[in-house]
């Protein structure tokens, strides 16, 4: 890997690298490499991390073994919600079936047992994907795993998370039979406040693009094809290109980069034309009008358990800080009285001392005394 600082090369040696990420995981204010792959194609998988100096420089690596057979995404994540961030690879075992491990971590740049999780899915090129999100609204990371796959039924994994770092069995989404699945977006692509899943890939016509659309409650509906492309899909990012306030889909394919723009209405819901001027035009226009406010009700409700969700996402993050000030008057707290107890001792020892030297000079005056008398 090549790092480049003012035009100079910062190369970081050893190992095949097939999937990167930047994250500050010493919580030192600085970016730090988190790098995966392994040693060859097929050995165990790792994740290689190097911590940022700040001047564009790392340090040495340290690596954590994740996947048995190979690792091909690396993330860095919090997922069992304490502020740290932890490791999450994505990969294959040794039976060349896809795989999740996760590693919690510390806080200080190092991190817990690995603990592996099978997707279940045998594996094409040695590829799986992993994001994550919370795709049921409950405030706790959700993992989204897809692999590329040839000749057998391609599917995608999600992974519901507990909120403690550890995931469920996995939900399964199939695609059409004969499709590799190369890449996948998560975000809410159609504006009902759920995440969407869009994937590509391609079959033996060529590229293709579908949407998953989210359901709540962490399912998924069936994926619809969303176009083809005489040359394979291998990456897809979603934003909006265009600023209309929608989600565009933007894919990579071999020699080709393809968009496709969310349909956004400006004007929002539309009534039609209509009169009231008449009994007639008034009657004819109830029925629209119900329809149109039945939808503006639908889509309150939307927004109203958005909210709810936002709502309990901040009352979360309060509980947190609260938690961590209550941790740290308490840490403060211990210092002051351990503080106090030695000062204490310390007077005393003193005291004492004192007193013994006191004696000790009185005891030849005691010895005269008795002589003299």
């Amino acid at each position: 890997m090549c790092l480049k600082k003012g035009g100079i090369d910062n190369t970081i040696p050893t190992g095949i690298y097939i999937a990167l990420a930047l994250a500050d995981l010493n919580n030192d204010g600085k970016l730090d490499v988190i790098t995966g792959g392994g040693d060859s194609v097929g050995s165990t998988g790792v994740a290689t991390i190097r911590f940022g100096n700040g001047n564009g420089t790392f340090t040495a690596a340290s690596d954590y073994i994740m996947d048995l057979g190979s690792t091909s995404d690396v993330q860095a994540v919090d997922i069992n919600n304490d502020g740290k961030l932890d490791l999450i690879t994505g990969g294959i075992d040794q039976a060349f079936d896809g795989s999740v491990s996760t590693r919690l971590g510390n806080g200080d740049g190092t991190f817990g047992a690995v603990q592996r999780y099978s997707a279940g899915i045998p594996i094409f090129l040695f590829n799986t994907q992993v994001l994550a999100g919370d795709v049921n609204g409950d405030s706790k990371a959700d993992l989204i795993v897809t692999s590329a796959n040839a000749g057998y039924q391609p599917e995608i994994s999600v992974f519901l998370g507990t909120g403690s770092g550890t995931f469920g069995a996995p939900a399964i989404i199939a695609f059409p039979n004969g499709t590799t699945l190369t890449s996948s977006a998560l975000s809410d692509v159609n504006g009902d406040g759920i995440f969407d899943i869009v994937t590509v890939g391609q079959d033996a016509s060529g590229g293709r693009a579908f949407i998953t659309s989210g359901l709540g409650g962490g399912l998924f509906g069936t994926p619809t094809t969303l176009g083809s492309d005489i040359n394979p899909h291998f990456a897809v990012a979603l934003r909006d290109i265009n600023g209309d306030g929608g989600i565009d889909i933007v894919t990579a394919s071999l020699s080709t980069v393809g968009t496709r723009l969310a349909n956004v209405t400006a004007g929002g819901l539309e009534l039609g034309t209509f009169t009231l001027r008449t009994r007639e035009g008034a009657l004819s226009a109830m029925s629209g009008l119900d329809t149109t406010l039945s939808t503006l009700a639908s889509r309150r409700g939307d927004l109203g358990a958005l909210e709810s969700r936002l709502r309990s996402s901040l009352t979360t993050l309060f509980t947190s800080i609260e938690n961590y000030a209550a941790a740290e008057s308490r840490i403060r707290d211990v210092d002051v009285a351990v503080v106090s107890s030695t000062l204490i001792r310390e007077t005393i020892l003193q005291q004492a001392g004192a007193a013994i030297l006191q004696q000790a000079n009185l005891q030849p005056e005691i010895v005269l005394s008795l002589l003299s008398g």
